[in-house]
């Protein structure tokens, strides 16, 4: 009888992860399977962020969602990594997410901070509109996630030269748990990224698919050249390029 209750929770905790993988995949898909009817920014959007803030995370669902190109530059805790670059560009406010989009002339209009503006802006220029934006991205409980790692600190050994290397590319999406511990990895070690969002729908998948055959996450990085496929081998390359000897 002990073993059959056994076997009856271990395929409900079975049930239950396939269900949230589902759910998150359902999440982030592109918004009607299709972007090309949208605008895309004339120039990369570049938004400073952490990974385990949660106003963040509801950013990156947005990007995810209307299939952007991003440039996220960490800033851990809102205190470390490119912190410092948001405080002289703001004249002193580390708030994270903020955005800026290069390609907006606009005067201030080009920057943002708070999420909820992030996404509506997001949403009114590059989407269906900001009357369109889901009730996942709306309320108290919008991008809010359990478990992951805690990146409101670098990672102990990070090298503090990183905020000066070029960004490294990263084809993935928020709410895949392969490319999730990669970003994790790449925030905690204060790593600027360009993120290829390639979840349901993407315009992406076909050059994926071409790069490697549409394995995610995949990572380039242009300081060395490397090119890597796997959490696995992304992770195991990053520490040993990005960090120092304790």
């Amino acid at each position: 009888m002990q073993s059959l209750i056994i076997l009856l929770f271990c395929a409900l905790s079975v049930t239950e992860a396939l269900l949230q993988v589902r759910s998150a995949m359902k999440m982030n898909a592109v918004i009607g399977g299709d972007a090309s009817a949208w605008a895309r920014p004339r120039k990369t959007l570049i938004i400073y962020e952490y990974e385990s803030s949660p106003f963040s995370r509801k950013v990156r669902q947005a990007v995810s969602q209307l299939d952007l190109t991003v440039e996220y530059r960490p800033c851990p805790g809102a205190r470390f990594g490119y912190s410092d670059q948001l405080a002289a560009r703001t004249l002193g406010s580390r708030t994270v997410p903020f955005m800026t989009d290069p390609g907006n002339s606009i005067g201030t209009l080009a920057n943002m901070q708070e999420s909820d503006v992030i996404v509506d802006y997001l949403f009114e220029n590059f989407g269906p509109g900001k009357s369109k934006v889901p009730g996942s991205l709306k309320g108290a409980l919008a991008g809010r996630a359990f478990g992951g790692m805690d990146v409101s600190k670098p990672y102990a050994n990070y090298n503090k030269e990183n905020i000066f290397k070029k960004p490294l590319e990263l084809w993935g999406f928020e709410g895949s748990g392969e490319s999730q511990p990669v970003r994790e990895l790449l925030c905690a070690l204060c790593l600027a990224h360009k993120a290829i969002n390639c979840s349901k729908g993407s315009s992406n998948l076909g050059a994926l698919q071409a790069k490697n055959g549409g394995k995610l996450p995949y990572l380039e990085d242009p300081n060395t050249g490397k090119k890597l496929t796997g959490k696995s081998e992304c992770k195991a390359y990053l520490l040993a390029t990005y960090t120092v000897p304790k």
